[in-house]
């Protein structure tokens, strides 16, 4: 399928276009300008030379809006491609947040190749990212971190990295709340005891931690639809039929679409309120009753509840005017 390039995806294009002569125009850091930043010093000892960049202004964004990066120490920003989307500036023994420069929300700190053959590794905290980087070291594993510790930025992405490449995304048990908000991404979770660094630095190959642990498809996970904005959770699995699903919630059955171009297959494009409400009077002791149904798309839609639990079931019919219950 070819895609015509949007307005915004050509303002991408050129930013990272003159954004990339910016950056390469700076010189490479040298361990004296770290200033002793225990930080910045393992990183010039683990990346690739001319990774750390001195930067001695201050730069102008696209919208005219000036960022204090003298004096700073720049790490690259990449997309899947590995094309330059941006930048993070770290000052030396400080403890403010760094600056970071990327339009896109999703560029990341990448250590390894980018090769789309590589299974890709996602961490939201850099020291973390750095210690696997040095535990693993396989040319076959592709590390990315976020310059934000914010989940909804290690949301955007792993989205954006998942649609060329394998992403695994390290969790402990208690993680219930990281793996509720990557659900329903086309990526895998790594579910440990422990941290996975912890178990690294403690002599653990990162195969044997996969194999002796759960691996989470996250596409095949129950999740919150992303459209509905009061967050109403679904009162039955989704059911698939071509490039929809049925959901049931309190207020209706939803036929929704989802643009299967996006790299989660998560982004809302469609939704038509199947039974206008579900008429929810049985008592829990109620075996089995007919609530609503309706029409739509070639399918019709039967609602019922057991014991207070709601079901649905479908079948597809010729094309008939919409009829609800």
């Amino acid at each position: 399928m070819t895609t015509t390039p949007t307005d915004s995806h050509e303002k991408a294009r050129a930013f990272s276009t003159g954004f990339t002569k910016i950056m390469n125009s700076f010189d490479a850091a040298t361990r004296q300008g770290l200033a002793n930043d225990k930080l910045l010093l393992k990183m010039i000892e683990l990346l690739p030379p001319n990774s750390l960049l001195s930067v001695p202004d201050n730069l102008t964004t696209s919208n005219d809006k000036i960022e204090m990066t003298a004096g700073t120490i720049a790490l690259r920003l990449h997309d899947k491609q590995g094309d330059i989307v941006g930048a993070v500036f770290y000052t030396p023994n400080s403890k403010a947040k760094p600056v970071v420069i990327d339009p896109t929300g999703y560029g990341a700190i990448v250590m390894g190749s980018t090769d789309k053959a590589n299974e890709v590794i996602a961490f939201d905290d850099l020291i973390y990212a750095i210690d696997a980087y040095e535990c693993i070291a396989d040319d076959s594993k592709t590390i990315i971190v976020s310059p934000y510790k914010n989940n909804q930025h290690l949301k955007k992405r792993v989205q954006h990295w998942s649609s060329g490449s394998l992403v695994t995304v390290p969790m402990t048990l208690d993680d219930k709340g990281l793996l509720d908000l990557l659900a329903g991404i086309k990526a895998q979770a790594l579910v440990t005891d422990a941290h996975i660094v912890t178990k690294l630095q403690a002599g653990e190959s990162y195969n044997a931690i996969k194999d002796d642990n759960e691996l989470i498809q996250l596409a095949d996970t129950a999740y919150y639809p992303e459209w509905r904005k009061d967050k109403a959770p679904q009162l039955n699995a989704p059911m698939v039929d071509g490039d929809g699903r049925f959901e049931l919630y309190h207020d209706g059955l939803f036929f929704v679409r989802y643009n299967l171009d996006d790299p989660a297959n998560i982004t809302y494009n469609l939704s038509r309120l199947f039974v206008h409400r579900l008429r929810l009077s049985l008592r829990l002791g109620t075996l089995a009753a007919v609530h609503g149904g309706g029409y739509y798309n070639g399918m019709m839609m039967m609602v019922y509840c057991i014991n207070g639990q709601c079901h649905y079931h479908y079948c597809k019919v010729m094309p008939v005017n919409i009829v609800e219950n």
